[in-house]
Formats: C-alpha cells, structure tokens, sequence
C-alpha cells in the first residue's frame, strides 16, 4: 500500500514561517502605532494642562501685580493727604487695635534691616 498523508515540503515550510512573520510583524507594527498613538495623546493633554496652569498663574500673577499697585497708590495718596502728627496718630490707633500684627511686623522690619546692614 501506498502513503497517502501529506508530507510538507521544505518550500511550505518556509512560506508558512513567510506568512507566520509577515503576520506577526503586522501585529506588532498595529501594537506599536497603537501605543504611538497613546503616548500622542497623553502628551497633547500635558501640553494643554501646561498651558492652562500657565494661563492661570499668570492670570493669578497678573492680579496680584493689579492689587499690589493699587495698594502702592492708596498709600501713596495717603501720605500726600495727611501730615505727619496725622500719619503718627493714625498709626498709634492701628496699633491699639491690632497689637499682634504690629509685634509681627515689626520683627519682619527689625530682620530685614539687619539683614540689609549685615551686607555692607
């Protein structure tokens, strides 16, 4: 009797390996465009969270600047509307009223001036 099963040829061997790598190398291209494309993503969403904390802070920046110069107005306005003896009483009255804040300020100007002296 005659073998009737099929033996595979060297030359199917070698297309099925063929075919076996160009699907596997297909996969991996489809894997690796796939996380090309994630990594894409979350890095646009950093780049658009970076912006808008820096709006926001420079918004933030922006305002305190605002404030800070109208506060820097308001005194000035004052000194030039009010006379010493008034600037001296005015400043004896916040005191009594805010004896804590006044201790606090003081040693910030007292550390300041030292630091100040100290580098000449």
């Amino acid at each position: 009797m005659a073998d009737t099963t099929y033996k595979p040829t060297t030359g199917d061997t070698v297309r099925d390996m063929k075919d076996q790598a160009r699907d596997f190398a297909a996969d991996m291209s489809d894997t690796v465009s796939d996380a090309t494309s994630r990594v894409s993503d979350v890095a646009s969403r950093v780049k658009d969270e970076a912006s808008e904390y820096g709006r926001k802070a420079k918004d933030t920046a922006t305002e305190y600047t605002r404030k800070a110069a109208d506060q820097f107005n308001a005194a000035t306005d004052y000194f030039r509307g009010h006379d010493m003896k008034e600037i001296a009483d005015d400043a004896k009255a916040w005191v009594r009223e805010n004896p804590t804040q006044a201790i606090i300020g003081a040693a910030v100007v007292g550390f300041l001036a030292a630091a100040l002296l100290r580098r000449r």
